[in-house]
């Protein structure tokens, strides 16, 4: 199933993995400025309606875009890869056997009493992970064809992986912190 509106084509982008992020950010700005819904205050119910769905879908297209999953996600969904909204589910054991170690890495770090350094160094070594899956994407989706997209879901799934794994991070290091 193919999106109904082209996010790239609403930013004047090309449909690529790698983007001109300040790039997306500074045509948003200009969309949602045009598209803003006080500026049809005045206007009549309709146009304030369509002013307000115009708004919503720059939104997300800017959400979407500006995230890398949701970005591979929706690239993929536009070669047929995916349907809107399910996510990729990885079957590859030895990515299952990393995931389960890094898990049980940070579970270690959330009851050890002096984990702030390790914490950094944990949080440094993810990231490290997910700018190279970040490349992986990019690569395969140069790549193209079945091949290359077969690959960009499988890096897609790591992603995800290790976008949770930054997330629960966060958290801990929120309450290390004590926010």
């Amino acid at each position: 199933m193919q999106p109904s509106e082209d996010f790239f084509a609403l930013f004047g982008m090309p449909a690529h993995f790698e983007l001109d992020l300040p790039l997306l950010t500074e045509r948003y700005r200009q969309l949602q400025r045009a598209a803003h819904p006080d500026a049809f205050a005045s206007g009549t119910d309709r146009e304030r309606l369509v002013a307000v769905q115009r708004a919503a879908l720059i939104n997300q297209a800017f959400e979407t875009l500006s995230s890398p999953v949701k970005r591979a996600h929706y690239l993929l969904e536009c070669a047929g890869r995916l349907r809107q909204g399910e996510h990729v589910t990885l079957k590859d054991p030895a990515f299952l056997m990393e995931q389960m170690e890094l898990r049980e890495e940070l579970d270690d770090l959330r009851h050890d009493g002096d984990a702030e350094s390790a914490l950094t160094h944990f949080a440094t070594r993810v990231q490290q992970d997910v700018d190279a899956t970040l490349t992986e994407i990019a690569l395969a989706f140069s790549e193209g064809g079945e091949t290359g997209l077969a690959r960009v879901e499988h890096a897609v799934g790591k992603l995800q992986f290790f976008e949770k794994l930054q997330e629960e991070i966060t958290r801990l290091e929120d309450k290390l912190l004590g926010l």
